[in-house]
């Protein structure tokens, strides 16, 4: 539904990198202001910087303990902090092993 706001897709291990993908697409349609993916198996190759890029209207997004993001993931990420069209106000990384 267009309609849809709040997604949470908390402890779905079952979602990696091909459904996230498969996810993101119907994500256009959407106007989601929150999304919480914590504890998926979301990883690099996810792609998961490009998609909330194209999410202008996220405010909240939570994120916590998703171990299979390396470093070059949330370097990748980090790109979204910074765009400045991106109404994010809230973010959630605890429980993750971000590294250098």
């Amino acid at each position: 539904s267009p309609s849809l706001k709040i997604l949470n897709l908390n402890s779905n291990r079952f979602i990696g990198a091909i459904g996230w993908r498969a996810f993101s697409t119907c994500f256009q349609s959407l106007a989601l202001e929150e999304l919480d993916l914590s504890m998926t198996r979301i990883d690099d190759e996810a792609d998961l910087a490009n998609t909330l890029a194209n999410m202008p209207t996220l405010k909240s997004l939570k994120l916590t303990g998703i171990e299979s993001i390396t470093a070059t993931g949330w370097i990748a990420f980090s790109a979204v902090l910074s765009n400045p069209n991106s109404a994010l106000k809230k973010l959630d990384l605890s429980i993750n092993t971000i590294g250098d």
